[in-house]
């Protein structure tokens, strides 16, 4: 896969990969990610894929071209089929502040009537297959609805598969709705 990309801001931007095999990423034209599994992947992949993602962090430029090839193979055919199994996925964000990003939301909600908090898991943190190591509220979510909620009422709009801990936040909201995996055009905060 080769595309050019061009960032809308200047500084550390992070690209990762997930492959079911051997791959190379290279930016315009230096390899940054050599990934060899030692023992190939198997369909472990499309219910795990967080344990396989390799990252870096490289800077970059606003409004400069790059580059970006990403090359992989795959020889692991799963039991049963008679072809390999190839996926890959490829994901970039630029660096950012979480503190800012709060400060943000609290602004925001401060402005309001009343603050509505999407927050909760996607299939990055939890989906069929594995286990999560708990029932925390993943990344930081539950500093964002503490610090919305001292500000303004909050209504909290739970997505996940399985419970959450709400127990930080429960007493400070006004409302939790559950609404479970909606589909994957429902919005989160993550």
């Amino acid at each position: 896969m080769k595309t050019t990309f061009k960032p809308d801001t200047s500084g550390n931007h992070t690209l990762s990969i997930i492959t079911t095999g051997d791959s190379d990423l290279v930016v315009n034209g230096k390899q940054i990610i050599s990934y060899r599994p030692e023992n190939g992947i198997s369909s472990d992949i499309f219910h795990n894929s967080p344990a396989f993602e390799q990252r870096i962090t490289i800077p970059m430029q606003a409004n400069s071209e790059y580059e970006i090839t990403l090359t992989a193979f795959s020889s692991n055919v799963i039991e049963g089929e008679q072809f390999p199994i190839q996926f890959f996925r490829i994901g970039f964000y630029p660096e950012y502040s979480v503190e800012d990003l709060l400060a943000s939301a609290v602004e925001v909600a401060s402005a309001a009537d009343v603050a509505i908090v999407f927050a909760g898991a996607n299939e990055d943190w939890e989906t069929e297959g594995w286990d999560r190591p708990d029932m925390d509220v993943p990344f930081r979510q539950n500093e964002l609805i503490q610090a919305v909620a001292k500000v303004k009422p909050t209504i909290v709009v739970l997505h996940s598969g399985s419970p959450l801990d709400v127990s930080p936040w429960f007493d400070s909201v006004q409302a939790i709705v559950q609404s479970w995996f909606l589909g994957q055009g429902t919005p989160y905060w993550m």
